[in-house]
């Protein structure tokens, strides 16, 4: 809570949350997740080059192995996220590999998720300025990307994204 310029490089964290609070300038880099990574109000952090798994109790409901909210001008990228799921059966693993909320200005880009009953990049609220790019989704179970709950959307840009195994590339409402 309330820190700014730091790393978290090279650790596991079994089971829970790593959450971070208010945060500026954190750079979260070749770490293994089996856990939830968390920032609420945060900017400037860097979430790179790291693997989520959620091997650990895969009964567990999970909004995403990653969660952003209320942020703006974060980088979330090159990481494997495998959440677990079939793709088919709901509340059976993840329900998305990366979470948004109501955030700008970030970076979503080259990330391979996979395994997610819902979405593998989702946002809620408003989404503005953003770009997801090059990221590669397969077997998620409603669509690559989404968005929706008071969803908006402006100035995004979204790109170059391969969306495999899942019955919508796009789906917002």
């Amino acid at each position: 809570s309330n820190s700014y310029n730091g790393i978290l490089q090279g650790n596991i964290f079994n089971k829970g949350y790593v959450a971070l609070e208010r945060t500026r300038n954190i750079q979260t880099l070749e770490n293994t997740f089996n856990a939830i990574y968390q920032q609420i109000t945060s900017s400037s952090n860097k979430i790179e080059n790291n693997i989520f798994d959620a091997q650990l109790d895969p009964q567990l409901l999970r909004a995403g192995l990653i969660v952003s909210n209320f942020g703006h001008d974060n980088i979330i990228k090159n990481n494997i996220i495998d959440g677990r799921s079939d793709g088919v059966t709901a509340f059976k693993g993840t329900d998305d590999g990366i979470v948004i909320h109501e955030s700008s200005g970030d970076i979503i880009e080259g990330n391979n998720i996979k395994n997610v009953w819902d979405c593998g990049i989702e946002n809620t609220g408003t989404l503005s300025r953003t770009k997801i790019i090059g990221n590669n989704i397969k077997n998620a179970g409603v669509c690559g990307i989404g968005g929706w709950y008071w969803n908006s959307w402006i100035g995004n840009e979204v790109r170059d994204n391969i969306i495999d195994d899942s019955p919508s590339l796009l789906l917002i409402y």
